[in-house]
């Protein structure tokens, strides 16, 4: 097998590299493109919020086939992110990958690492191990079903599962809530159709959820309409609300009170369902992600082994 070489991304065609391999993988799902959209405009920046990042290209014969951030915010433990394998054959790719991560960690003092984190939890956490039959939707992670098995493959342990259970708008009463002010912080990426109707706080505003118009997964491949009516199509559709569904992204208190007056809401707005991390019953969850971690000395010590 021809070997893998990691490099550190600057600017020009590294970079466009680096920020296209997940595209030319994973564009074709359906709501995967403005997905991969966002994770571009996020790369940009090239750090997280508060700390440094780097970013690594694993080539094979001069072809890039893996990618991985790692970064670090502050003094906390470090993290990786924005990963991408070409096929379930390149595990060498992602151990190299994971390796030169650990080592640029380690000079910063970091003793674990955990992700993807893309740069944060806010932001598509984890890697979708089930339910990547189902089209992306906005804030959660689509990749294809074999890169949870890589990374196990590679050294890295479970630390956490986050579930997404898809809800019925009108199934739950109303409950006692208020909007929220316009402060309320949203994702960048969803700024442009964003919904008040979905931001809601208790009367003395100690607890909050919030939700945003599922614009991923309302278009189909490529983009699908926003891509054939561009802008000026997707602002419309949020000027009527014409989105099918919407995905929670910030509970603050007691999910089993705020996420069924968050469903109320959405169904007087005129949504039908909710993607939300949390259920009223036993029913499974329609996406499974999961976040990884291990100590940064034991993946540097697996590379000598």
């Amino acid at each position: 097998m021809i070997p893998v070489f990691v490099e550190e991304v600057g600017k020009g065609v590294p970079w466009r590299e680096f920020a296209d391999l997940a595209v030319a993988l994973s564009a074709d799902h359906p709501g995967a493109d403005w997905l991969l959209a966002g994770q571009r405009r996020r790369l940009r920046a090239h750090l997280p919020p508060f700390g440094e990042a780097v970013l690594l290209l694993a080539r094979r014969g001069g072809r890039p086939v893996a990618r991985l951030s790692a970064h670090r915010q502050g003094d906390g433990d470090g993290s990786f992110g924005f990963f991408a394998v070409e096929s379930p054959g390149d595990l060498d790719a992602v151990q190299a990958l994971m390796t030169a991560a650990a080592r640029w960690l380690a000079e910063r003092g970091s003793q674990t690492m955990v992700g993807p984190l893309s740069w944060t939890a806010a932001e598509e956490a984890g890697v979708l191990v089930a339910g990547n039959d189902e089209p992306a939707s906005t804030g959660r992670a689509w990749n294809p079903p074999w890169y949870g098995d890589l990374l196990e493959a590679a050294g890295l342990a479970v630390a956490d599962e986050l579930c997404s259970y898809r809800l019925a708008a009108a199934e739950a009463g109303a409950g006692s809530m208020t909007l929220m002010p316009k402060e309320f912080v949203v994702p960048e990426d969803v700024g442009p159709f964003v919904d008040p109707a979905l931001m809601l706080s208790t009367p003395d505003g100690a607890a909050s959820v919030m939700a945003v118009p599922d614009v991923a997964g309302g278009l189909g491949p490529r983009g699908g309409r926003a891509r054939r009516g561009g802008a000026w199509s997707m602002a419309s559709q949020a000027r009527r609300r014409a989105w099918t569904g919407c995905v929670v992204t910030a509970v603050d208190g007691p999910a089993s009170i705020l996420v069924p007056a968050l469903c109320a809401a959405a169904s007087r707005a005129g949504y039908r369902w909710v993607l939300s991390p949390w259920a009223p019953d036993g029913r499974d969850p329609v996406m499974r992600h999961r976040l990884y971690r291990a100590p940064v000395a034991a993946l540097l010590a697996a590379s000598h082994a």
